[in-house]
């Protein structure tokens, strides 16, 4: 069992290193339409002077924009989790990605049995009997977070809204 939970940890690690993940950005629309977005991921912070909205980034550098121009400042909701292509089109495809009452498993390889349902801490949350190369599983009681689908060597993740 300890062997097992290793490995799932060790994926886990060396998955979360090859994933890209896209942040979330602010987007400063002007008075005339115009729409600036700056990624999270690059924000240092934000501050407001008397006549100026002033964003350190990471880099040192520092945006300026002008409090008489803005017409509004929101947060776009998309964040996403980018998923290495495979060179042989093989393997595991989850579809919506992020999803909040279901996924469609496609790619399901042939003899597969079940698919275990990992958390983002390597926890075994449940596995699920599968019979056939395209199977829909119901996440509308798990919690929003990370997930890890592994069926017979081949494994995906997705988002749970």
């Amino acid at each position: 069992m300890k062997q097992k939970t290793l490995l799932v940890l060790l994926f886990l690690v060396f998955s979360t290193v090859l994933v890209k993940t896209q942040a979330q950005s602010l987007i400063i629309r002007q008075d005339d339409g115009t729409e600036i977005s700056e990624s999270l991921s690059t924000v240092e912070n934000l501050k407001f002077s008397v006549n100026d909205l002033l964003i350190a980034l990471k880099s040192g550098a520092t945006s300026t924009y002008s409090l008489s121009t803005i017409d509004k400042l929101y947060f776009d909701m998309e964040t996403s989790v980018e998923e290495p292509t495979s060179l042989t089109g093989q393997g595991l495809r989850l579809f919506p990605n992020p999803a909040a009452t279901y996924i469609v498993i496609q790619g399901i390889p042939k003899g597969t049995s079940f698919i275990s349902l990992y958390s983002a801490d390597g926890r075994l949350i449940r596995q699920i009997t599968v019979s056939s190369e395209k199977e829909t599983l119901d996440i509308g009681t798990l919690k929003n977070g990370l997930y890890f689908l592994i069926a017979n060597g081949h494994s995906s993740k997705f988002i749970k809204l």
